[in-house]
């Protein structure tokens, strides 16, 4: 540990080695802790907090150790999401627009198809690619988790939504990645998706300051979009 500032102690810290735009995801399963963050070089670590014992002292360190690290051939610049039922972490990110951000990528890394967004299902135990989804616009956002509700109409059952920089907005099956709706809106969309407390709304901002709100389904659920004067 190491003081930082007059108030603040340094427990533990990991490089990335390139720029972390998000905030980390926290997990915790069975009484353990897991630090889980991603880069702009595609870069994304789960770590495992520990306590050591210390000489001479009645409380241990808390320090960390890398589970698992995965390079990814795309810009990570949203944080990332989670979904304990089946064991998934959910990425979100978009190519480089200069080959050279590229050259950390090794020989055996995933991906060779550099798509302009992509979302990518890894296993929480591991860190390996369980699925990955392509798009033709720059995924930024997060994707916002759904769990299978009892009244589903259409059997939706659990999904990933999530939008990119071309306006399209998606429903992904969380299992296999397939595309189970799809919609478009009006401007480009940064922010990630948002749902209702009830699961039943799904609610998309846009760049050029319109707010959308759908079914799970996707299918507008107001007449009418709530706009603003500057982009969301």
């Amino acid at each position: 540990s190491s003081n930082y500032g007059n108030n603040s102690v340094i427990r533990w810290s990991y490089a990335l080695g390139r720029c972390v735009d998000a905030s980390p995801l926290l997990c915790f399963s069975e009484q353990k802790c897991y630090v889980l963050g991603a880069s702009h070089g595609g870069e994304v670590v789960c770590l495992e907090e520990h306590e050591v014992a210390q000489v001479g002292k009645a409380e241990g360190a808390v320090i960390a150790e890398l589970a698992w690290r995965v390079l990814l051939p795309h810009h990570i610049e949203s944080s990332l999401s989670c979904h304990v039922a089946s064991n998934r972490v959910f990425v979100s990110s978009y190519r480089a627009h200069d080959k050279h951000d590229h050259h950390n990528i090794q020989s055996g890394d995933v991906g060779d198809n550099l798509s302009m967004g992509r979302v990518t299902a890894l296993d929480f135990s591991s860190g390996s690619v369980v699925w990955a989804r392509d798009f033709d616009g720059e995924v930024k956002g997060s994707v916002a988790v759904r769990e299978p509700c009892v009244d589903d109409e259409q059997g939706l059952g659990a999904v990933v939504y999530g939008a990119s920089y071309q306006g399209e907005v998606w429903a992904l099956c969380v299992e296999t990645g397939l595309v189970k709706a799809r919609t478009k809106v009006e401007g480009a969309v940064f922010a990630s998706p948002r749902l209702s407390p009830d699961n039943q709304e799904v609610c998309i901002a846009t760049t050029r300051g319109h707010v959308y709100v759908f079914t799970p389904q996707l299918i507008p659920l107001l007449a009418t979009t709530y706009s603003l004067d500057t982009s969301i």
